[in-house]
């Protein structure tokens, strides 16, 4: 099984204000993320993350496939 961490910036999402980011689904939240380029696998997060490269501001989604 292969973990992917999916990341969106609020600051950058294009969607309905009246609709919280944690209320999407699962492949509503890939999709954005994926179009903001924040998809990471577990390794490549913490890497990122202990560079200082992930925002607190993110919200993030592991998911399992």
């Amino acid at each position: 099984m292969e973990h992917r961490i999916y990341a969106i910036n609020p600051n950058e999402w294009e969607g309905s204000t009246t609709r919280f980011i944690m209320d999407l689904s699962d492949d509503e939240f890939m999709e954005i993320a994926e179009k903001q380029g924040l998809v990471y696998t577990l390794k490549g997060f913490e890497f990122e993350f202990n560079q200082e490269n992930i925002s607190d501001l993110w919200y993030i989604r592991i998911v399992s496939k």
